[in-house]
């Protein structure tokens, strides 16, 4: 697809994922920190999708269903979060592609160059100075 949609996309999964973290939150969970209402279910979704730490928030006394919760919302927002940066390394990897190959060829004519440097290069470059003043 075009880079627009994939950006259109992305924000459209994570509107969607974030909406379902909340109502998946809503539905099945609510605690001392977050209750049940659509306002902390949102924020509850967007916490665990946006910050890979939220989780750590949440006591090992909570009951499984909100652990499960906890995890399957961080799991994702880490695999979106893994899909977004592959997604910005492709956009920066196609822009150096396009630098190279636009602006690699710099043509130079009449010059010679000397790659490395030893003991015989001062040498060669006066055998090349005597050779062009010769000429």
């Amino acid at each position: 697809g075009t880079r627009k949609g994939q950006w259109t996309f992305f924000l459209g999964a994570a509107l969607l994922l974030i909406t379902m973290g909340a109502f998946s939150w809503k539905a099945f969970c609510g605690n001392q920190d977050y209750d049940t209402s659509l306002n902390d279910s949102f924020w509850a979704s967007w916490s665990l999708f946006i910050d890979p730490g939220t989780q750590t928030g949440f006591l090992p006394t909570e009951p499984l269903h909100v652990k499960a919760t906890v995890i399957t919302l961080s799991i994702v927002g880490e695999l979106f979060k893994f899909s977004f940066l592959g997604l910005i390394v492709d956009m920066v990897h196609s822009c150096l592609n396009n630098w190279q190959q636009e602006r690699f060829r710099i043509v130079f004519t009449g010059h010679v160059l000397v790659l490395g440097w030893t003991a015989k290069t001062l040498f060669l470059l006066k055998e090349l100075i005597e050779e062009d003043i010769s000429c």
